[in-house]
């Protein structure tokens, strides 16, 4: 079982692979991906960076069970709609399942692994 997680930033758009164990099996970066930059940037600079990870981890797009998308700019459901579509439009096999966040949510539970984001010293143990 292989997942996948994708960055989008305004910047740039990170993409790694995990194994079910969580092991890092690739990585890979393109160009920005922000939701102000015109769609066929936007749905280049993720295709390329998912066709990047795919081809370092020598797998292909059928391997993957999962790819998690947390993007910048999904402050409106109006964005969110866009971001769906354009992910929605990409060549990927309709067995991968999708799931797109604000990439605040994924920022979330990659700090905190998904417990409790107390940042008080010794409120969780209580």
């Amino acid at each position: 079982m292989l997942l996948m997680a994708v960055d989008g930033g305004k910047t740039k758009t990170s993409c790694m692979m995990f194994d079910e164990q969580g092991r890092i099996l690739a990585f890979s970066a393109s160009g920005p991906t922000g939701l102000l930059l015109p769609l066929e940037t936007i749905k280049y600079n993720l295709w390329i960076a998912l066709e990047s990870c795919i081809s370092a981890a020598s797998v292909h797009f059928e391997d993957i069970v999962l790819i998690v998308f947390g993007l910048s700019d999904l402050d409106t459901m109006k964005d969110r709609v866009i971001a769906e579509s354009l992910i929605n439009s990409l060549p990927l096999p309709p067995s991968v399942k999708v799931l797109v966040e604000h990439d605040m949510i994924t920022a979330y539970y990659a700090v905190t692994h998904g417990e409790p984001g107390e940042t008080r010293k010794g409120v969780n143990e209580k």
